[in-house]
């Protein structure tokens, strides 16, 4: 449905899964969060399912690292560094996380911690691809949205 720009039906099968009231409900706020923050860029719509996935989980996989990145694109800076902790603590190993953090810290002006957390995105980056250029072009590919913001 993405591919083809049904973002209406998309928001349709999203309001269907919430009504479900399973276990799977903090994924279905996160999901539905992402749509709203990298489909339809409506970064106030999208922190209301953050703060909903939040509150169900707030060691959801991967939420506080991508509700940072809303509140980065709101330009909720301070916000954002207190969520970017959380996200290096739970997962730091994520090397998207350390990117955000970096620039994240840049904007509040502290150009030290920006430039160890970036250090660390690039070391991360270098593992994970090596020499494999074609799985540094996926991630490069997966995150061109995302960079073309920041």
């Amino acid at each position: 449905l993405k591919k083809m720009g049904k973002y209406s039906d998309i928001i349709d099968v999203y309001e269907a899964c919430l009504k479900l009231k399973d276990d799977n409900l903090a994924k279905y706020y996160y999901l539905y969060a992402r749509l709203y923050r990298d489909e339809l860029c409506d970064y106030q719509r999208s922190e209301i399912y953050y703060r909903k996935c939040l509150a169900i989980d707030s060691k959801f996989d991967g939420v506080n690292g991508s509700y940072a990145h809303c509140l980065y694109l709101m330009g909720k800076y301070e916000q954002a560094v207190h969520y970017l902790r959380i996200a290096c603590k739970l997962d730091p190993h994520n090397l998207w996380t350390y990117y955000y953090y970096a620039i994240t810290m840049q904007q509040v002006r502290n150009y030290l911690e920006a430039d160890l957390a970036l250090q660390k995105a690039i070391s991360m980056f270098k593992k994970s691809c090596g020499s494999d250029y074609k799985n540094a072009e996926l991630l490069y590919k997966n995150m061109v949205t995302h960079l073309a913001k920041t």
